[in-house]
């Protein structure tokens, strides 16, 4: 778990730093055209790739709120996409939305190999045999 837990943040934190070197280029640029939807694009663009950042760190905490992050970074992608009519902030979108299910398995696959580590306990006996209530 420890193995996809840094892989999964390690994505995270290699396409964040992406997309803020990506963002800061594309507001400069606006700045140095004069063309303030660059430069609000590129702002736009930069809260996404901090989010991307965010994410890697929940990774390394826990996948199922990387999960919920990396799906709620995706939404917010994909309003940037529509709203500024970009095709490479659909790639992100579509990065997002993989990295959220990929933490959403991770965490779903945990969860149920930590179920299964446990012992099956007799049905309707609360305490397996030998073992004595604590009241």
């Amino acid at each position: 778990m420890r193995t996809w837990k840094v892989s999964l943040a390690s994505a995270c934190w290699i396409l964040g730093g992406y997309g803020i070197w990506s963002s800061l280029a594309l507001a400069r640029a606006g700045a140095a055209a004069g063309i303030p939807q660059l430069e609000a694009a590129g702002a736009a663009e930069l809260t996404a790739a901090l989010a991307w950042v965010l994410t890697g760190c929940a990774a390394v905490w826990t996948l199922s709120a990387s999960a919920v992050l990396s799906f709620a970074n995706a939404l917010w992608s994909a309003s940037l996409a529509w709203y500024y009519q970009d095709e490479t902030v659909w790639l992100w979108c579509g990065a997002c939305a993989l990295l959220g299910a990929l933490a959403a398995t991770g965490a779903w696959r945990g969860r149920k190999r930590r179920r299964s580590a446990q012992p099956p306990t007799p049905r309707g006996v609360p305490f397996a045999a030998g073992q004595r209530s604590s009241r």
